[in-house]
């Protein structure tokens, strides 16, 4: 019984290591998706941000237009 307790205790001791290592490396690679999922998002903002700035030289334009017609009547 000795032996076979001892074996186990040695061979718990053992295994957890290359997982603790594989678990580690997962997580850092979590983590560079979620950074990239960052980046990515930011982009999105970056364009959105661009659309509402047309959208606004877009009415100044127009408000331009109405302005110069009535000066023509």
């Amino acid at each position: 019984m000795g032996c076979s307790v001892t074996a186990a205790i040695v061979s718990l001791g053992t295994l957890p290591r290359p997982q603790l290592i594989l678990q580690q490396q997962q997580q850092q690679q979590q983590q560079q998706q979620q950074q990239q999922q960052q980046q990515q998002q930011q982009q999105q903002q970056q364009k959105q941000q661009q659309q509402q700035q047309q959208q606004q030289q877009q009415q100044q334009q127009q408000q331009q237009q109405q302005q110069q017609q009535q000066e023509q009547h």
